[in-house]
């Protein structure tokens, strides 16, 4: 059995989500989702989060989604099983705690029995069996119906562009690394890549779409959409799947946009479309030092 720990919002409850099917699909073992962090941790911190791993996840994904006296159960008898190894040498048990943020950890190749990972385990290599194919149909429909018929053709179109900015008040000074020339430079460099015959159609996506409408400027002929609040729909859903659909992406240092352009390159067998991403992941991370980017990505080093 393989349990983790869920927490944070959608961008890092995917990366956790993954890390824990990494390991089942090698241990070919259940995979069970410990969400008790939403009912003790995040209760106590004010922290609005909710896990949301069984909306968007299709449920043959995992096998159990436990909280509260139930995961104390589990945790206290895999537990037990450590002690008891002597006598049930197949039923070991590990826990795995994360020690290098954003770097994969090659214990996951190596483990075996009973594991419990507690973590973010940001790490593209937990995450390439993953797809919108993964993804649960209600969520995809809701999403579908919202956009409605015109934007839902007209955002399927080769050669689309979304530009992701992030822009929440939880991002400190440290986090803030991308700047609006980034995006607007990004967005044109990706213009130029896809060369002249083709009209550019540009998505913007943010939790803040009026700062985006201000700052963001753009000095080349391009048509310009900026993704507004769906009636009915959380805008986070909306945000993840129409950016999913995009082709290319230039995103910010989220978990979340980092979500929306890798399901948008894996909608095919063959990787496509081109995805620019800051050189910093935040102020004192540069890329170079961790394992969140595909390499087939264009890192940004202006």
């Amino acid at each position: 059995m393989i349990i983790v720990a869920i927490s944070g919002g959608p961008g890092n409850q995917l990366f956790q989500y993954a890390a824990g099917k990494y390991l089942s699909d090698r241990l070919k073992c259940k995979l069970v989702l410990d969400y008790s962090w939403y009912k003790s941790r995040a209760a106590k911190d004010g922290t609005k989060r909710e896990f949301i791993l069984d909306y968007l996840i299709d449920a043959k994904g995992y096998d159990f989604a436990i909280s509260g006296i139930l995961a104390k159960i589990i945790r206290v008898g895999m537990a037990m099983i450590s002690i008891a190894s002597p006598i049930f040498r197949n039923l070991k048990y590990t826990r795995i705690d994360e020690v290098k943020k954003f770097k994969f950890d090659t214990k996951f190749n190596e483990i075996y029995g009973n594991i419990f990972i507690n973590g973010f385990w940001q790490a593209e290599q937990y995450t390439r069996n993953l797809s919108l194919k993964t993804f649960s149909k209600k969520f995809i429909e809701e999403c579908e119906q919202a956009m409605g018929s015109k934007l839902s053709s007209e955002i399927k179109e080769p050669n689309t562009i979304s530009v992701s900015v992030r822009r929440a008040s939880d991002y400190s000074e440290d986090l803030l690394v991308c700047t609006p020339s980034y995006y607007s430079n990004s967005a044109k460099k990706i213009c130029k890549l896809l060369n002249n015959d083709y009209t550019k159609k540009i998505y913007i996506f943010s939790d803040n779409i009026e700062w985006c409408r201000k700052e963001l400027k753009f000095d080349f002929d391009a048509s310009i959409t900026y993704i507004e609040k769906f009636d009915a729909v959380d805008n986070w859903k909306t945000n993840l799947y129409i950016n999913a659909l995009c082709e290319n992406h230039v995103i910010s240092n989220s978990t979340f946009e980092w979500w929306a352009a890798t399901l948008g390159q894996r909608k095919n067998k063959e990787l496509t479309g081109f995805v620019i991403a800051p050189k910093y992941w935040w102020t004192f991370i540069p890329v170079e030092d961790i394992d969140i980017y595909p390499t087939n990505w264009i890192v940004d080093r202006e």
